[in-house]
């Protein structure tokens, strides 16, 4: 089984390899049978195959939720644009779906994420004006509310929310948040607009070819949602580094032969093995990162900084912007603990459900 502590000499043993010029991948030892779960094969076969129904009803109540919103978004999608178009003067800009709605990792508190492409010529003293000429046309739209530009940011955004009972009745849910970012960026700077619409193709991309990535995903976001670890100018992380860790997880681990095993191997290996002082992501891979120049730890930072590598520019650190690792880590470590203590009592028959017992524990 699995054995943290000898986990831990593993790794502390690893950082003490000589020093050499070039990226050495490092491929933790971790057994995927699930073994100190102490109960019988059996029961424990009907544990993980609960905990596997309900990450497949997750993952089925986020389909759901995409596919019912989908023509919804792109009425929205097109009305915004229009109104885009007339307010910043040109025919040239497009609005562009991106984030969880479009990776398919949505569930029902995720935003909507527009990009309007086609502004890098518009000056910064007509952006101010015409951000307000713009956010003053989408309130005259009945079933748009609290229109807040936020146009100081790196990444001028404009806010809003949408209601869902006005646009469409006996629609499921009720209210929608719209996020507009506004691609200013200028000739051979990298814009942040187009490299969000870039991460979608990618994560789209290893959600099809990494089995359990998706479900895993969208569990282990809504577990960082609750204490607002999902968002990255929060100190939190963002779905795209999230899926690069758990991609690279089940690539190094894997097969498991159920999502519930899956599942609970990565809050253990995450919330209990993984340390950001010890080991890097880079590529597709851990590798060691004091031996690479990975292992950051700042004075002005309570917390050590996760490194992340971008599959597009490898040189950057798509995890910069986390400095509540450690607290990520308390989530992940009191869900996979609360999983453990479900298991010793389960009896197969309790028709208790697992999933929101993890929502509900893991405080910090």
């Amino acid at each position: 089984g699995i054995n943290a502590e000898y986990m831990g000499k593993i790794q502390k043993k690893a950082t003490r390899l000589p020093r050499v010029p070039r990226k050495i991948p490092f491929r933790p030892r971790f057994s995927k049978n699930l073994t100190y779960i102490k109960k019988s094969p059996e029961k424990s076969l009907d544990f993980f195959q609960k905990l596997s129904l309900e990450v497949e009803e997750v993952e089925r109540l986020s389909a759901e939720f995409i596919i019912t919103l989908a023509p919804l978004c792109e009425s929205l999608r097109v009305k915004i644009e229009s109104v885009a178009k007339i307010s910043f003067n040109t025919d040239s800009l497009t609005a562009v779906l991106f984030g969880s709605l479009r990776t398919g990792l949505a569930y029902e508190e995720s935003d909507m994420d527009l990009a309007l492409c086609g502004l890098a010529d518009t000056e910064k003293s007509d952006l101010s004006k015409c951000s307000s000429i713009f956010c003053e046309e989408l309130k005259k739209i009945a079933y748009l509310e609290d229109i807040q530009p936020i146009i100081t940011a790196r990444v001028p955004i404009v806010k809003m929310q949408v209601d869902l009972f006005k646009l469409e009745k006996g629609i499921k849910w009720k209210k929608l948040k719209v996020d507009v970012a506004l691609d200013v960026t200028m000739e051979g700077q990298r814009s942040a607009a187009k490299n969000g619409i870039q991460s979608t193709s990618y994560i789209k991309y290893c959600t099809q070819e990494v089995p359990f990535l998706k479900p895993l995903s969208i569990v282990c976001k809504k577990i960082l949602s609750i204490h607002s670890l999902n968002k990255p100018y929060h100190g939190g992380i963002g779905s795209f580094t999230l899926v690069r860790m758990l991609a690279v997880f089940l690539k190094s681990f894997s097969p498991y032969e159920t999502k519930g095993e899956a599942l609970l191997a990565a809050l253990y290996y995450y919330g209990n093995v993984f340390d950001p002082l010890q080991l890097a992501i880079v590529n597709e891979t851990f590798v060691l990162a004091q031996q690479n120049g990975f292992c950051q730890q700042l004075d002005s930072m309570p917390q050590p900084i996760l490194y992340v590598s971008d599959p597009f520019f490898p040189n950057i650190n798509t995890a910069f912007n986390v400095t509540r690792f450690r607290d990520i880590q308390v989530c992940f470590h009191n869900a996979y603990k609360k999983l453990v203590e479900e298991s010793s009592h389960y009896d197969g028959r309790s028709s208790k459900k697992l999933l929101p017992s993890i929502y509900q524990i893991c405080i910090i």
